[in-house]
């Protein structure tokens, strides 16, 4: 992030701490009504106006740094596969060997030349064609140019890499996607040489944005996570920056005060706050001072989703110090989520399902949780235009906790 910038949300949120504790303020409440949580209707409609038109993340450029390199996963029930070619180019396919539908790779690995399908060994180039199927002779008369694994739109930028699987739409523009406020930050960080520590998947029988709506706000911290978390940050502080279609929240860390005594030009934001990022339409990242966390919420039914978290340092650690480290700081993340977020969660999904409340309030002092809810509005309705792509505009409004 660049230097003038970080300096403006430092300003900031010094701002709130000098004015009294105030933070980051949405004009106006928020009622959303819960049906959307668990009416089939309503899911159908979020996956193909939302899902199936947008881009989507599907992992960082390191995950797949070289020629060979490549990774799998699921989005939306369709088996994905992503891979560098020999020119360099990152592309997607459908993970599907087109002779009986098996997949050609699994996990993900480094150096590939080809991937060869486990079960009768048909094998496909790192661009996709078929090379040949086994049993030349079982198979003459198959045009081989038509049968290579079926491409996915696909694009990079900053350091992260975007899938679409909006019909007609063969590449995805990245850095259109992201906004250049964002793609700024992003190469500043040197997202493209973060590497993956780790992942961890969890299915919950709660719908997507009931999981989605827990990074969306700070106010919880100091009360769900009293005996955790709570300690690290001031959650009755935060502030927020509409990014169009995505979102920074910034969440203040507890040595925040320390730059009540340091000359402004020795400020570092990182050192005091977490950056959440909201991209949409299902993924947050947020951005330590060591390490990236990358959340990802995937729909798998009206009241069920897959909730993703991927673990990403500068550099892989080279001591087994090192290594106990961040299997440590893994551990606290899963389980700070997995005990107290995902309990809400569930007990929120459990009080939707029942018939109350009717609509869930969202406070001003919740301009993220808002603002997400808004742009799912936005994007259901094709009116995505309204929230393009533009500088940061922060929250103005500020009042008393």
């Amino acid at each position: 992030m660049h230097r003038d910038r970080q300096l403006e949300i430092l300003d900031r949120i010094v701002g709130h701490r000098l004015g009294g504790n105030t933070t980051d303020m949405y004009p106006d409440l928020y009622f959303s009504p819960t049906d959307a949580y668990n009416s089939p209707e309503r899911y159908n409609e979020e996956i193909n106006k939302i899902f199936r038109r947008t881009p989507l993340l599907a992992c960082f450029s390191s995950d797949v740094a070289d020629v060979g390199d490549y990774t799998t996963l699921d989005l939306m029930g369709i088996p994905v596969l992503v891979a560098r070619g020999e020119d360099g180019k990152v592309r997607a396919f459908r993970n599907t060997c087109q002779h009986r539908g098996a997949c050609v790779a699994t996990g993900s690995g480094k150096g590939k030349r080809a991937f060869s399908c486990p079960y009768h060994a048909w094998s496909y180039r790192l661009d996709g064609t078929l090379i040949r199927p086994t049993h030349l002779e079982g198979f003459q008369g198959l045009d081989i140019d038509t049968v290579g694994l079926p491409p996915i739109a696909c694009g990079e930028a900053a350091g992260l890499v975007f899938v679409s699987f909006a019909p007609g739409v063969e590449t995805v523009d990245a850095r259109a996607w992201l906004g250049e406020s964002l793609v700024a930050d992003y190469e500043s960080f040197g997202y493209a040489d973060y590497q993956l520590m780790t992942t961890r998947s969890t299915v919950r029988d709660v719908n997507w944005k009931v999981m989605f709506d827990s990074f969306c706000e700070m106010y919880h911290v100091q009360f769900l996570h009293a005996k955790t978390i709570a300690h690290l940050f001031r959650s009755d502080c935060s502030t927020f920056d509409d990014l169009g279609l995505h979102g920074l929240m910034t969440g203040v860390r507890s040595t925040i005060d320390e730059l009540k005594v340091q000359p402004r030009e020795e400020w570092e934001l990182t050192k005091h706050a977490a950056l959440n990022y909201h991209i949409a339409p299902n993924t947050v990242l947020i951005h330590m001072i060591d390490h990236v966390e990358m959340y990802r919420i995937i729909p798998e039914g009206p009241t069920r989703c897959r909730a993703e978290l991927s673990l990403y340092v500068p550099e892989l650690p080279t001591s087994e110090k090192a290594e106990r480290h961040w299997a440590r700081q893994a551990e606290t993340l899963i389980h700070t989520i997995e005990t107290e977020d995902m309990v809400m969660a569930d007990q929120a999904q459990f009080a939707i399902d029942a018939g109350n409340p009717p609509v869930f309030r969202f406070g001003r002092n919740e301009p993220a949780l808002i603002h997400f809810h808004e742009v799912v509005e936005a994007l259901l309705a094709g009116d995505e235009e309204r929230f393009s792509a533009r500088q940061p505009k922060p929250v103005q409004l500020t009042a008393r906790r």
